[in-house]
C-alpha cells in the first residue's frame, strides 16, 4: 500500500475517533524503515494545530539500541496524556549516554505515538488507534543501506534480530490497523 493510501485510512479513523472524544493517543509501532515516521509527520500536517509526536527511540535505557524503556514513557508521556495532564519527558541521548532537560508539552488533540515497542502490551491500554506499519525485508534493507552505509553493518547483525524478535510475537494481533507500506 502507497503512503498515500495509508495516511487516507488511518486519518478517516482518528476523524471518527475525533467525533467523540476531544483528545486522541495514536500509536503507530513497526519495522525499522517501514514509513512510520513518514505517517506520523503527514499526520501531524493534517491535524495541525493541536499534534504531537512522541519518539520512542527518545525513552531508551542506555546505547543499545532497542533497550526501550517502557516505564519512563508510560509514566512520563502516556500516563499524563491519559490523565489530560501536561507532560514532561527527558529525551534520551545516546552520543552523552544520558538524559536531557526536561520537554515540556501540552495535551494535543491528536497525539502520535511513533517508534517500534510502542505496542509493547502494558502501553496499549492507552491507545485509542493501535497502527502496525510493515514492510517486505528486500525495500527494509534497500532503505536502510541509503540512509547509513557507515552502520549498516551493525544494523543487520545486532539490531534488526531484535526487531524481528519483538515484531514476531503478537503484536500484529493487537493492532487496530496492519499496514502493509511500500
Amino acid at each position: 500500500m502507497r503512503l498515500e493510501e495509508a495516511v487516507r485510512i488511518v486519518s478517516e479513523k482518528i476523524d471518527k475517533l475525533l467525533e467523540g472524544k476531544d483528545t486522541v493517543i495514536i500509536a503507530i509501532d513497526g519495522n525499522t524503515a517501514s514509513g512510520k515516521s513518514t505517517l506520523a509527520h503527514v499526520l501531524q500536517r493534517i491535524y495541525i494545530p493541536g499534534t504531537n509526536i512522541f519518539h520512542t527511540d527518545y525513552f531508551n535505557k542506555d546505547q543499545i539500541r532497542g533497550n526501550f524503556d517502557s516505564s519512563r514513557f508510560e509514566e512520563e508521556v502516556l500516563r499524563p496524556l491519559s490523565e489530560n495532564r501536561e507532560i514532561s519527558y527527558r529525551r534520551y541521548n545516546p552520543s552523552m549516554n544520558e538524559l536531557e532537560e526536561a520537554v515540556i508539552m501540552q495535551v494535543g488533540k491528536v497525539n502520535i505515538i511513533e517508534g517500534l515497542f510502542a505496542l509493547e502490551a502494558p502501553l496499549c491500554k492507552y491507545y485509542d488507534l493501535k497502527v502496525l506499519a510493515c514492510i517486505k525485508e528486500k525495500l527494509q534493507a534497500e532503505r536502510i543501506n541509503s540512509r547509513n552505509p557507515d552502520i549498516k553493518e551493525s544494523f543487520f547483525t545486532k539490531w534488526l534480530p531484535a526487531e524481528k524478535e519483538y515484531l514476531s510475537a503478537d503484536v500484529a494481533q493487537r493492532a487496530d490497523l496492519v499496514l502493509d507500506l511500500e
